[in-house]
C-alpha cells in the first residue's frame, strides 16, 4: 500500500482502520507508514500518525527502537495532532532510562503550557506520571505540581490531576507498591467522542473507544 497516496485519496477513520488491519504485525509495513509519519508532509503526516498510534496500540513492540525519533519529533513539530498522537503511544511502552529525563522535561513543557490544547496537556501529565512512577523525588515534585493545579484549569486537566495525585499519593505512601492509573484507558477515551463502526474490519469504537476493540482482536488472533 502507497500510505501517502490512500491519505492523499481520503483521510476518514475508515481508510486510517484499513491501514492500521494492512500494516497488523508486519514490522516492513509498519516502518513505511512510520517514515510516512515522522518525514512527510503535513497533510500526510498528521493522518499517518493517527494510524501509526493504533498500530502502537496493539502492537507496542513497533516503536521500542524509535522512541528517540518521536522524541526528536515533539521537539521539532508544531503540529498539535503529531505531539498528541506520539504522547499518546509512549504510554503503551516501557520509556528507555536514558531518554526518561529528556521525555520528562519534554512533558513537563508541555503540561504547564497553557497554550496547548487540553489533550495534548493530559496527556503529557500522564506520560510524566509513568516515568516518575517508583522515582520519590519526581513523584513528589509532579505531586506539587498537580495539586497548584486551580479552577481556572480546564475539566479535563483537573479530573485527570485528581486521578493521579491520588495514585501519587498512594505510592509515595507505599512506595514498594507498583501504582498503575487504571482509569487511564477509560478517560483517554473520551477525548474522542466520535462513534463509528466498521464491520468489514472488525474494529468498533463506541463509549468503550479502541482499547476495547484492540482487545477483542487480539483474543481473536489467540484463538487461531
Amino acid at each position: 500500500m502507497d500510505f501517502s497516496k490512500a491519505l492523499e485519496k481520503d483521510t476518514s477513520k475508515q481508510t486510517i482502520v484499513k491501514i492500521v488491519n494492512y500494516v497488523g504485525t508486519d514490522d516492513a509495513r509498519f516502518s513505511e507508514l512510520f517514515e510516512t509519519a515522522i518525514n512527510s508532509e503535513k497533510k500526510f503526516s498528521n493522518h499517518a500518525i493517527w494510524a501509526v498510534n493504533y498500530c502502537v496500540e496493539y502492537n507496542p513492540d513497533f516503536i521500542k527502537d524509535r522512541i528517540s525519533e518521536l522524541l526528536s519529533k515533539i521537539q521539532e513539530t508544531n503540529e498539535d495532532a503529531v505531539k498528541r498522537n506520539i504522547l499518546r503511544m509512549l504510554h503503551f511502552v516501557q520509556i528507555p532510562e536514558h531518554l526518561q529525563g529528556t521525555l520528562y522535561t519534554e512533558a513537563m513543557k508541555l503540561l504547564i503550557s497553557d497554550k496547548e490544547p487540553v489533550a495534548i496537556r493530559v496527556f503529557s501529565m500522564q506520560l510524566l506520571f509513568d516515568i516518575a512512577r517508583g522515582i520519590p523525588e519526581l513523584e513528589l515534585e509532579l505531586l506539587s505540581i498537580l495539586k497548584d493545579f486551580g479552577p481556572e484549569q480546564k475539566a479535563g486537566i483537573r479530573s485527570r490531576a485528581r486521578r493521579l495525585i491520588k495514585n501519587l499519593e498512594k505510592s509515595i505512601d507505599h512506595p514498594k507498591d507498583n501504582f498503575r492509573d487504571d482509569n487511564h484507558d477509560q478517560q483517554e477515551n473520551q477525548l474522542d467522542q466520535d462513534k463509528w463502526y466498521n464491520p468489514s474490519v472488525k474494529m468498533c469504537s463506541s463509549n468503550l473507544g479502541w482499547s476495547h476493540s484492540l482487545q477483542i482482536k487480539k483474543r481473536e488472533a489467540k484463538g487461531r
